[in-house]
């Protein structure tokens, strides 16, 4: 009994090719609800400015800009990251300029309460940065 060659070699290579394929770089837990972390996260501004203008990544990740008198602060508001690539910036900066040009501003960042970056400056029209980057927790 012959066996023709071509008609082994297509399944052979087809069982190859899917071999390779590694179905956990798709795998539902992955990005499945066991793998989210939620956070909360709290921004606040404060200083010796009558007025400044505050930008914060907000829930959603957009740059919301606002123009405040101090303090000023975002009260805390939760944020999901899931997946093993997904992350959430968790920033706020203040840059302040009114007729109190040695005036000092300080900005921060919390994660579950707790003081995770902080950031200042001193003088007119200078930008003071807090960030803190979030990523998931679960292996």
């Amino acid at each position: 009994m012959i066996v023709d060659m071509k008609k082994l070699i297509l399944p052979f290579a087809l069982l190859f090719v899917l071999s390779a394929c590694d179905s956990r770089d798709f795998d539902s837990d992955t990005f499945g609800p066991s793998n989210i972390t939620v956070f909360d996260v709290a921004y606040a501004v404060s200083g010796t400015y009558a007025e400044c203008t505050i930008s914060y990544v907000a829930q959603d990740k957009t740059i919301e800009t606002e123009i405040s008198s101090l303090p000023w602060s975002k009260e805390s508001f939760p944020v999901t990251v899931r997946g093993t690539l997904g992350l959430f910036n968790a920033s706020v900066s203040a840059t302040c300029r009114d007729n109190n040009r040695l005036g000092k501003s300080s900005v921060s960042v919390s994660v579950d309460g707790q003081l995770k970056s902080r950031g200042a400056t001193t003088g007119f029209n200078e930008t003071a940065e807090a960030q803190y980057v979030l990523i998931n927790s679960v292996d």
